[in-house]
């Protein structure tokens, strides 16, 4: 099951998610983008994210 997350979520701020990325990566900025898609597992070990068109 995926529920839904954005940029200020406790799931990119944990060392298991941090110890793999760097704190503004790709991923980091697509969440904070106002129209992104972002889905998690109800466990927290899984993310995805996508953004469609851009931002201004």
């Amino acid at each position: 099951m995926f529920l839904t997350f954005h940029g200020s979520d406790r799931t990119l701020h944990q060392d298991k998610f941090r110890a793999d990325e760097v704190a503004y990566n790709l991923f980091h900025r697509i969440a904070e983008a106002e129209r992104a898609t972002c889905l998690k597992t109800s466990d927290d070990a899984s993310e995805r994210n996508d953004a469609f068109g851009n931002e201004k």
